[in-house]
This record gives structure tokens, sequence and C-alpha cells, in this order.
């Protein structure tokens, strides 16, 4: 994003303020209750055509900086294992093995060359190469170990993280339809990962997501946490093809005004969200960026793990610096707990037959927008 959109951007968040309203769509619109349910085959279309086939971030870069390093990660289609192997390439498989399909690494981190299955002792390079098999010239005599390498899915390093790029007739600059610009302005491959804290919600993926892409409730939803540091009800949207961009100015924007506009930074008065299809979001921050990724289990749980990505130190973190990125990390899962808290809320009174649609206000539209995105790629 280069300082002529910022500075767009935030004259079109000071004509809002001005006007003491927000960003608004043409109309109310509804939003069918049955799109939470998941019944019917919704949800495994759903996890077919968007969770295991769209180009998805699983990692940062920072996870996997050695040659010869690995990482597991549990994901929609099971458990992955990324590798980076001697030569620095990197690598994602099915942590599976090939021979009676045990998984093959149940360690989440740590270097190695060879991967041995615990079943039998089949194994693998960090390549993803069958190298050996015990007692294999007697009991295996025809096999082809060539042909029984892991099962590579195909991956990308970009932007500073390692995307799952199992939809390979797809580029994923295509896929991302502009926001690759913006996410390449955020620097992100200059973080590293400073903690994670995961845990599962007894909610639909969807009514997550509904929450996010919204200001309407700040006030209320998060009275006693970041509210009174931001703007009520004040917000900007747009969206690259699929994918959403929503800037959520703090009270400090009024600041600027008493600034030349060559001299004003979105990111230091305001929170930035970027929402990619299906559902991965970077809330950005002034100086690092808050990484969540939501990982639907079933139509009604849904597991989310919050990683903050920080500055790169150059040297090792002072206590009192630590405790200050701690803290930072707290407060951030205190406040989207207060959401997922409320989208358990949601899908409880699902079934009551309460509601046969749920209604998105002019200031919701880019509620609206999302399902029409989802619903095309169904």
């Amino acid at each position: 994003m280069n300082n002529d959109q910022q500075i767009t951007l935030i004259n079109a968040l000071f004509t809002l303020k001005d006007k003491k309203t927000t960003q608004l769509s043409e109309q109310v619109n509804f939003s069918d209750c049955k799109r939470y349910l998941g019944e019917d085959g919704l949800f495994e279309n759903e996890m077919n055509a968007l969770f295991n086939k769209l180009p998805t971030p699983y990692i940062h870069q920072s996870q996997l900086t050695e040659n010869n390093s690995f990482v597991t990660v549990q994901a929609s289609i099971g458990s992955l294992l990324f590798t980076r192997d001697e030569n620095g390439k990197a690598h994602a498989f099915h942590n599976v093995c090939r021979h009676r399909g045990t998984q093959l690494v149940d360690e989440e981190s740590g270097c190695a060359r060879r991967f041995r299955c615990p079943y039998h002792a089949w194994s693998y390079d960090n390549q993803g190469n069958l190298s050996s098999i015990p007692h294999g010239e007697q009991c295996f005599p025809s096999l082809d170990k060539t042909q029984l390498g892991l099962k590579e899915i195909p991956c990308i390093e970009r932007y500073g993280f390692i995307w799952l790029h199992a939809s390979s007739d797809l580029a994923l600059d295509d896929f991302l339809q502009g926001a690759g610009a913006d996410l390449q302005w955020l620097n992100m491959d200059d973080l590293e990962v400073f903690t994670s804290t995961k845990k599962v919600w007894r909610a639909n993926w969807r009514i997550i997501a509904d929450g996010g892409l919204e200001t309407y409730h700040f006030r209320f939803a998060h009275k006693n946490t970041i509210a009174p540091f931001f703007h009520d009800n004040l917000s900007i949207v747009d969206f690259f093809g699929p994918h959403a961009r929503m800037i959520l100015p703090r009270s400090s924007l009024e600041s600027l005004a008493k600034k030349p506009q060559d001299k004003w930074a979105l990111r230091e008065h305001s929170h930035l969200t970027y929402a990619l299809m299906p559902m991965t979001t970077f809330l950005v921050q002034h100086n690092h960026v808050e990484w969540i990724q939501s990982t639907p289990l079933s139509p009604t749980e849904t597991q989310i793990t919050i990683t903050t990505l920080y500055p790169a130190p150059k040297a090792p973190l002072t206590d009192s610096d630590f405790n200050m990125w701690k803290l930072n990390h707290a407060i951030t899962v205190k406040t989207l707990d207060e959401d997922f808290e409320i989208a358990q809320s949601i899908q409880k009174g699902l079934k009551s037959g309460a509601n046969e649609s749920f209604i998105f206000g002019r200031s919701e539209g880019a509620l609206h927008l999302l399902h029409q995105h989802i619903e095309s790629k169904l």
C-alpha cells in the first residue's frame, strides 16, 4: 500500500467521522440460518471446495528457518509435515507412512534428515524419498521404492509464509487478486513467531467469520477491553476478489489532522484486518501482526489458533520486553475470545428455529459480500 493509497483511505475515514456515519451498503440483507448448520452435505462441500483446495498459509517462515528443520501441523486434510531440506527448499507432505498409514512424525518441530515410521521403521528423507525398508528384499521383493515416497503437496514461500498450494492449477497471485501487494507492504517476512494459543470453539466457522468483518459490535462486546481505543461503528471494508481488508481507526486518528499528509501512516493510527478466503486473518497493528487461523472440525466446532508475529529481535529479549509481548498476546486472545464466546452463544440458539435468517444491517454489508463469495466457490 503506497502513501497515496493511505492518504486516500485516511481522508475517507475523516469524511465518515465528520458525517457521524460509517461505510454503508445500499440495503439491509438477510443470511439464511441454514448456512451455519452445515446440514445436507453443506459442510463437506465447504471443506472440499474451500479448506481442502484453496491456497492457505500454514506456517510462518520463522518456524522453518534452518536447513533440515521440520514442523508438523494439523489441518483439515489431516496431519501435515513441512520440511526444509539440506538445500534450503521447503516441502509439504501428508504426515503418513506409505506402508500401513501410520502417522510418521509425532513431534511438533525439530531437525531431522530422516524420518522413521514408529510401526515398521520404513524411513524417508526430508525430500520425501523412501530411503529404506527393513527386510525389504525378502518381504517386498518387487516393490519400487521410487514410487512410494511421501505424498507431497505443492507449497510456495511468499510474503513471509509457506502456503499449502493444494490446487496446483491456481497461481497464488491470481488467487489473491490484488491483496498480494498489501501483503508485500506488510513485510511479514521480517517478523517471527513469539507465541501461539490454540482452542476449539463450539461454533460454525461462518459465524466466526461474520464476527470479524464489522465494528458495529465493538462498543458493546468489547466494552471492557479495546472499545475505548476505537471510534464507535466506524470502518472501511474493501474487497480483493473474495478477500477483505477492514480498516478500524483508533481514537488517535484525529491527531493526523495536524500533520502534513505526506507524514500520514495508516498503521500508526488504525488496525487493519485482512481476511483471506477461506479463513486466514491477519490483524495488523503498529509494529506487529496477529495471525488467526481457523480450522473447521465439524459443522459446529472450529479450532482457532492465534499467533503473535513480532519484529525479529537482534538480541535475546530482556525480561521487560518479553513480558510486554506476553501481555500484548494475552490482550489479543482475551479480546478475540469475547467474539468467539458470542459465536458459541449464536450457535446454541440456531436449532431453536427462532430465526430463519440473520439480519445484516447497512453497516454490516461486508458480511453479505463474504457469503456471496463463499457461495460462488461451492
